[in-house]
């Protein structure tokens, strides 16, 4: 009995499929590891990708190789109409007003912490306290809300989650009181089978809409990657799921980028993700 309603889930969204759903698709993009920003974005463009998902790059040296990253990749984006999804992790949260009042206008949404059941500090395996990532959380927080406040800005507020925030509900809990929405991190069949109910519970507790902020597979082989990404697209699309961000453009093993997988899923999009 334990088994069938851990399972069930799974197997009724096959029997209660919901093919009328659309689905948007984003991806994790690292600039600072492109060879050429311009022609990455044209190409997540015309793959049909709506979300990039980006981590905290900054430096407060105008010259640095970071700053002029990262002021090329804001150069250009904003020619496009990606909504942009920043990554803030404890290190950054220091330069964030900086970071927001020059970058913040083309940013659409601020990651709160990186899994933060999951949050190690000074050692391996030294997890933060609760009250630590509270405290970071709140700091966070406060400086996107002062940022909306002084620019009339309208940066919404996420966090995600992998199948770990199980044995921490009580974080869950938390950032429900001040996230527009939550994320769940899925990979490797494992952890696509047990989706359901990893994102029904979520859910739950948290009375938030759920998207799957980072899906992906460290596959060198071209099909096996390009089939698990399909599948698992498939799947999340019956079972209801709004948004999908991938993980990742370019980079061994999980990357996309001039693979089979990116014509797969450029082919996918055009059937099941939104047109606008």
């Amino acid at each position: 009995m334990i088994f069938f309603n851990l399972l069930a889930p799974y197997y009724l969204t096959n029997i209660f499929s919901k093919k009328e759903n659309k689905m948007t698709l984003g991806i994790h993009y690292n600039y600072l590891c492109a060879s050429d920003i311009g022609y990455d974005l044209l190409q997540i463009n015309q793959t049909g990708f709506k979300v990039i998902r980006i981590n905290f790059f900054y430096d407060s040296n105008p010259s640095s190789a970071v700053s002029n990253r990262t002021f090329m990749f804001y150069r250009v984006v904003q020619f496009y109409n990606f909504k942009i999804a920043l990554i803030v992790g404890p290190n950054d949260v220091e330069h964030l007003d900086e970071y927001l009042n020059f970058w913040g206008k083309y940013i659409s949404y601020v990651q709160v912490l990186n899994e933060p059941e999951l949050l190690t500090s000074w050692a391996p395996g030294a997890f933060y306290l609760d009250e630590e990532i509270f405290t970071l959380a709140r700091t966070i927080v406060e400086k996107v809300k002062a940022y909306n406040s002084a620019y009339n800005s309208t940066i919404k507020l996420y966090t995600n989650f992998s199948p770990a925030c199980l044995i921490r509900v009580n974080l869950v809990k938390f950032f429900a009181n001040f996230t527009d929405f939550l994320g769940l991190d899925v990979y490797m069949d494992s952890g696509l089978k047990f989706t359901p109910f990893i994102y029904k519970i979520l859910q739950k507790i948290s009375g938030k809409r759920i998207i799957i902020t980072e899906f992906g597979i460290s596959e060198k082989d071209d099909v096996r990657q390009a089939d698990f990404i399909i599948n698992g697209l498939n799947f999340f699309k019956n079972f209801g799921v709004e948004e999908c961000w991938l993980f990742y453009w370019e980079g061994e093993g999980y990357g996309i980028k001039d693979r089979l997988a990116q014509e797969k899923i450029k082919e996918w999009i055009m059937l099941n993700s939104p047109r606008a």
